[in-house]
């Protein structure tokens, strides 16, 4: 099939299966935190423990100076909360045809929207943490400002990044399953490789191209623009450019190694 035609042809699915898409998404968050005592605040609870030690270490402890001319825990929690949706995205993203082994069994079932279901509950979270964040930057004497509309982008640039990824790895997970436990370990490695805790400053101009070349960099550095810097997306149209470049091809590859490994699911998963 031509990719173009695929491409519209799986569009128009996914939209006539919003529905199905929706209550798989809503089914995976309850089973998740289903009999837990704290329910569905496990969701928050990590990332809001991070933001505390960081805040006591930093700011307490270390009396970390501003980071340019910004608090270091501001900088800090406005790259953590986008990177922990990409994060979190890809990782639910990666299980979700092992974990929905009898839906993929059957034969007209779309496997393909399984990835955009395990998504959305990151998806979900993350719109609480930004409002969250909202108000963590106001205590901080942040006010509003025009930049912060464009959250709705680069949320938008982070889930599609993740569903890239997510396409490839949960098809190549029915048959690897190893590759979970890769895709863990090389997320710890882009946390520290992704200026979250350090500002790119820090690293010499002739590797800049480095973090150029780093999609989770555009994303993280985005919303720092959008909330404390006042920057706006045209403002790097290199870095928008090379993030689309890649993003868009990792979404083609993803697409195409889902479509190839997905006649081979039912007898990896039976």
């Amino acid at each position: 099939m031509n990719p173009v035609r695929y491409a519209v042809d799986f569009a128009r699915s996914v939209a006539a299966m919003r529905g199905v898409i929706l209550r798989l998404a809503a089914n995976d968050f309850r089973r998740r935190y289903l009999g837990s005592t704290f329910g569905a605040a496990w969701s928050i609870i990590p990332t809001l423990a991070t933001i505390a030690v960081f805040w006591f270490v930093f700011e307490v402890g270390f009396k970390a100076a501003p980071t340019g001319d910004h608090p270091f825990i501001v900088y800090f929690v406005t790259a953590l909360v986008p990177w922990t949706f990409v994060a979190e995205a890809i990782t639910r993203g990666s299980s979700a045809i092992t974990e929905n082994a009898y839906m993929v069994r059957k034969v007209r079932f779309r496997a393909g929207i399984l990835p955009i279901a395990a998504i959305l509950p990151a998806l979900a979270v993350h719109l609480v943490f930004i409002v969250v964040l909202a108000l963590f930057l106001l205590v901080y004497g942040y006010e509003p400002g025009p930049h912060w509309f464009q959250l709705p982008y680069y949320t938008l640039a982070g889930a599609l990044l993740a569903l890239g990824i997510a396409w490839a790895s949960s098809a190549i997970v029915v048959f690897f399953k190893d590759l979970e436990q890769i895709i863990g370990l090389g997320l710890q490695v882009f946390f520290w490789l992704t200026p979250i805790v350090w500002p790119r400053e820090l690293m010499p101009a002739s590797l800049g191209w480095l973090f150029t070349l780093n999609p989770f960099a555009y994303v993280v550095e985005g919303y720092r623009d959008a909330l404390i810097g006042g920057r706006w997306i045209w403002e790097r149209p290199e870095a928008t450019l090379v993030f689309w470049a890649i993003t868009g091809a990792t979404l083609v590859a993803g697409a195409v190694v889902f479509r190839r490994l997905r006649p081979h699911f039912a007898d990896v998963l039976a």
